[in-house]
């Protein structure tokens, strides 16, 4: 036990993965309990309004935060950090807005809905937007460990307004949901910010110049964060508003489970990052090229197709058959997530490596030919039109990109 101490007091990078890992589990594990009370009409609508925000958050933080995280710690100060947030502030406002507008589209489309849900979804979104940009301001400036509280304890205060609000029965289980993330949200920015403010003076003038000079920092990084991070959540959201109600339910469900392991690159890359843009060129190089081998990528293949079958025979087992797509939906999703690594890993080491320029090229391509592609997929394959589409945009951008990788000096 002392040494395990010992351990994660020397290593806050890891401590993080590890509440990472632990509070991501937890949040798959409530997802499931409230898809499981929800059922497949609401569970759709709650599905489309999360895949909003998620899309406008990336769209207007994504390059502010990649740029922020990037910069050396003994940059980060009061005045730019305080610029950071207030950036955050303004798109978590701009998120809530758009987010609702959008919601108010999507039941033109398939129902109407109270005006409490609409309201529900602003303060969701705009929320939503701020913790992430919060927790990304305490990793940039080193608070790892209490990033790490503060990870876990959004995860545990969303169960236990959860289960609190459910017993309680004065509010329908749609809301009861959505004001467990809210008043979780709440409490984990009010805290954030109290740290903040304790650590550093505000000095109004110098923060709005400091987030000026970080917008235009941060437009050589728009793109490539946007990019990634839409094009991750487009396909729910399209579905959304082009098939039937009940099929985003589904897709979102078995998509879910299936991306669990997902959050371990993700949160690695944010402390990577970091580390290697403070390393030379062939450091970073060599680093991607020793984990890329062979063996390492035909345990992750057969890792994730095995996580598939046992998505899809749990899907069955607890939902039943009304909830399960066809076998070819899963293992294409599979396959459109491990070739989604792979990429993002050559754009990353091209990042490190100073090649910005040609990383938001392709991230330019990304964006454009996979939302034109899965449009037309979609609208004539159906659901499968999603991945299809994805796998054969990340095929060209993976060819196009190993050839200027590995070229780099």
């Amino acid at each position: 036990m002392a040494r395990s101490r010992s351990f994660l007091n020397r290593s806050p990078g890891r401590l993080f993965l590890l509440t990472r890992t632990f509070s991501t589990g937890i949040a798959l594990l409530m997802a499931l309990y409230y898809t499981k009370l929800l059922g497949l009409e609401k569970r759709s609508i709650l599905s489309f309004i999360m895949v909003s925000a998620l899309i406008l958050t990336v769209i207007f933080t994504s390059g502010i935060s990649l740029t922020f995280r990037n910069l050396p710690r003994d940059q980060i100060n009061g005045d730019n950090l305080f610029g950071f947030l207030t950036l955050i502030l303004a798109s978590g406002l701009l998120v809530g807005a758009i987010s609702t507008l959008l919601l108010k589209y999507f039941s033109s489309l398939q129902g109407n809905l109270p005006t409490s849900v609409y309201i529900a979804c602003f303060l969701y979104s705009a929320l939503g937007c701020i913790n992430l940009g919060v927790v990304d301001g305490l990793i940039a400036n080193g608070n790892l460990r209490l990033a790490s509280f503060f990870d876990f304890s959004s995860i545990a205060f969303q169960l236990l307004f959860l289960f609190f609000l459910v017993q309680l029965n004065q509010t329908t289980v749609f809301m009861s949901i959505i004001i467990s993330f809210i008043v979780s949200y709440l409490l984990i920015t009010f805290a954030a910010f109290s740290v903040f403010f304790h650590a550093y003076a505000v000095k109004i003038k110098v923060v709005f110049s400091s987030a000026i000079n970080l917008i235009s920092e941060s437009r050589q990084n728009q793109i490539f964060g946007i990019a990634n991070g839409f094009i991750d959540r487009m396909d729910r959201f399209i579905i959304g508003l082009a098939l039937p109600l009940v099929v985003l339910a589904k897709y979102s469900l078995i998509t879910g489970l299936i991306s669990y392991s997902r959050f371990l690159p993700e949160a690695i890359n944010k402390i990577k990052m970091q580390k290697l843009m403070q390393r030379n060129h062939s450091t970073s190089s060599l680093f991607f090229k020793r984990s890329s081998s062979r063996i390492n990528n035909l345990v992750v293949v057969i890792t994730s197709m095995a996580l598939t079958f046992l998505a899809m025979g749990l899907v069955s087992l607890v939902f039943g058959k009304e909830w399960s797509l066809p076998i070819e939906i899963p293992l294409l999703f599979t396959l459109q997530e491990l070739m989604r690594a792979s990429y993002q890993m050559k754009a990353i080491t091209e990042i490190t490596n100073g090649n910005s320029a040609y990383v938001n090229r392709l991230s330019l391509f990304l964006l454009i030919f996979s939302t034109l592609s899965m449009c037309v997929g979609v609208s004539i394959f159906g659901i499968v039109g999603a991945p299809l589409s994805m796998i054969i945009t990340y095929s060209i951008l993976i060819y196009l990109s190993s050839r200027k990788i590995w070229t780099v000096s």
